[in-house]
């Protein structure tokens, strides 16, 4: 179904933010100042949607919060008592969405605020907490007069095949541009502004459920969503429908777009579950440990410890394991007077019918120098054509570069993979183009691909990246990390550790992205990519990072180490591991059924379950091989559900 957004017509009143202040006369010692506030009449007035003071209504003027308030009657002004400050003044609504400290028009900043992503349905109107305002004045005696700086989404849902109350209504751009989150006031243009595109979504929530046939105010940003909007809804039943309204659309502050959508659902959140098997001992010691099924039906474990990379044996899917074979199959090495240790250990065995060399194992690695002044970090390989009994000399795939200090900046973290008509690619993360023009930060994705079973490699080709460009500034860094593969009906959904500045910090969630296997990632994924998108709603109040990607028989499946519920949840210190996933037909930006399988056997105050990766063991059970304290650990699950 398409959607189309037009200006409202309807009628209705619709009260400000209320908190829980109490109204109060204005202070009129020498230490405060007044402003009479006013809100300037807009489309949304003209709409209907009148937006009135109310008692615990706070403003912020220069960077300082209200005190006081007294209500004119018709409550379409106020008068606001707060410190005194200086002119010109900057004015801001509400108080409770300022960030603190945005007020430095020395450096251009006039103050931020925040739309809330999560906004509560109130009947007849919208939530209170979403009708940002700005406002500007010369003099105290002239007034303050707001505008409003969002536009709202006016819904009313009609009984097409169902009647049930709506429990949720999700509304995010197509071109991943952002319509919620931090806005800057902007003098100059007189409004409230967005930088950047994460691809997040504001979503409108009742716990009764809202009432088919009634109005429902969304608050987004005003801002240009160049190919369009989509639009989830989700009754009390927990199943949804999904519309998309793909023509560009550009949300102006202070108006109302209304739609009528009838109400058909065509697919479900039915409820999917992950049951786990509790956590026994310790299987190795050691990092980085991967988890694959054999041809022959055997469970080969692979891991790092000290530089060196160990593999070991299950015959009983996972519950015992052989030794070490004597000793490690890929040792640390010295180079120039550095050591060179073998990280980030990673295989795949090709398909019994690959037409180059069946049955072979292909393992890489990331070469890590201690001095990559002498040595660049590298992905290199071995491999192995007798069932992991015996392995070749390593060879190199891509070297990065040797750097005048000692950067630890280069490759990392291959991921194999092999294709359905037999070439085999090695994904990496790649730092070298960032950090060869100065910067500390930044990522892309590449890939090397060979042609005959991983006798000889082409040249690595960027899959993904996400900086803005030209380059100008740190600011303009992005970071795509840490890639896993897997092919589904000859589509490739690749998953990265997706780093972004939001405000001044960094916030890193977990992406997918998607290419045919024919078009074999052509042409590359940049930031704005409509082939690239959030398996869940991200959290940005915790790292979200290391992704593992696999399907079984019915489901896609991904883990992902996260620091929520830790002393510092921003961090990897404290995180440990989440499995989320959905039905193959579903959508896969609709990844449920999260779980944290290590939540009652490892405390995050004591250690982090971290690097973590999946194997499909069949029959939709799989397996989750952890990293906790250096230690290699597997649990083990069953996935139920609709």
């Amino acid at each position: 179904m398409k959607l189309r957004f037009l200006p409202a017509g309807a009628a209705l009143l619709a009260a400000a933010c209320t908190a829980d202040l109490p109204p109060s006369s204005p202070d009129t010692r020498a230490e405060t100042m007044t402003f009479e506030a006013s809100v300037e009449e807009s489309r949304t007035v003209r709409s209907g949607l009148k937006i009135l003071w109310s008692a615990g209504d706070r403003i912020v003027v220069n960077g300082e919060k209200s005190t006081g308030i007294e209500l004119a009657q018709n409550r379409q002004s106020a008068t606001f008592t707060l410190p005194v400050v200086s002119a010109p003044y900057y004015a801001l609504y509400p108080a409770s969405a300022y960030t603190e400290g945005t007020f430095d028009p020395a450096n251009g900043k006039y103050g931020y605020l925040v739309l809330p992503g999560e906004q509560t349905y109130v009947s007849g109107s919208f939530d209170p907490a979403a009708a940002l305002m700005c406002g500007m004045a010369d003099s105290a005696e002239e007034g303050l007069r707001f505008q409003c700086g969002v536009a709202f989404l006016k819904f009313t849902i009609k009984g097409g095949s169902s009647s049930a109350r709506i429990k949720r209504i999700e509304v995010s751009a197509i071109g991943k541009e952002d319509p919620r989150g931090t806005v800057i006031y902007s003098p100059s243009k007189g409004k409230l502004i967005k930088n950047g595109t994460s691809g997040s979504t504001v979503t409108l929530s009742s716990a009764a459920g809202i009432p088919q046939g009634s109005a429902a105010y969304i608050a987004i940003v005003a801002r240009t969503y160049a190919s369009g909007l989509k639009v989830r809804i989700v009754d009390v039943n927990d199943d949804y429908q999904e519309i998309r309204s793909e023509n560009a659309f550009t949300a102006e502050p202070g108006t109302v777009y209304t739609t009528t959508v009838p109400f058909s659902p065509d697919k479900s959140y039915a409820p999917l579950r992950i049951d786990w098997e509790v956590t026994g001992g310790a299987v190795a010691n050691g990092n980085y440990g991967r988890v694959h099924r054999l041809g022959d039906g055997r469970l080969m474990l692979s891991y790092s410890n000290g530089g060196s990379d160990y593999r070991r044996f299950s015959t009983d899917d996972g519950k015992n394991w052989s030794g070490t074979g004597g000793g490690p199959i890929l040792s640390k090495f010295n180079y120039g007077g550095t050591e060179i240790r073998c990280s980030n250990p990673e295989f795949t065995q090709l398909s019994a019918d690959n037409p180059y060399h069946p049955g072979r194992i292909i393992f890489a690695v990331n070469l890590r120098p201690g001095d990559s002044s002498i040595h660049p970090y590298s992905i290199a390989y071995i491999v192995s054509d007798d069932n992991g009994d015996t392995w070749s000399t390593p060879k190199t795939v891509y070297a990065s570069r040797t750097w005048p200090d000692r950067a630890e900046k280069g490759a990392w973290e291959p991921f194999v993979h092999e294709l359905p008509d037999g070439r085999v690619q090695i994904y990496f993360t790649d730092n070298t183009p960032y950090y060869a023009l100065g910067y500390t930060k930044g990522n892309n994705i590449s890939v090397v691909e060979s042609a005959d079973g991983g006798d000889s490699w082409g040249d690595a080709r960027v899959v993904c990246h996400t900086e803005n460009t030209p380059l100008v500034s740190w600011r303009d860094m992005g970071w795509d990390g840490m890639a896993s593969v897997t092919t589904i009906d000859g589509r490739m959904y690749l998953a990265v550790e997706h780093k972004e500045l939001v405000g001044d910090n960094y916030a890193m969630n977990i992406q997918l992205m998607c290419s045919t296997v024919a078009d074999n990632w052509y042409p590359t994924i940049d930031k704005g990519s409509s082939r690239r998108f959030y398996p869940f709603i991200p959290d940005e109040s915790a790292y979200q990072g290391a992704p593992y990607l696999i399907h079984t028989d019915h489901y896609l499946v991904l883990s992902y180490q996260s620091g929520a519920g830790s002393e510092n949840p921003m961090t990897q210190a404290g995180c440990t591991p989440e499995v989320a996933a959905c039905r193959l037909e579903d959508d896969f930006t609709t990844l449920r059924g999260h779980s944290r399988p290590l939540e009652g056997s490892f405390s995050q105050s004591n250690g982090s379950g971290v690097w973590n990766s999946l194997c499909d063991l069949g029959g939709d059970r799989i397996c989750l091989v952890t990293e906790y304290n250096s230690k290699i650990y597997l649990t083990f699950g069953q996935i139920k559900g609709q």
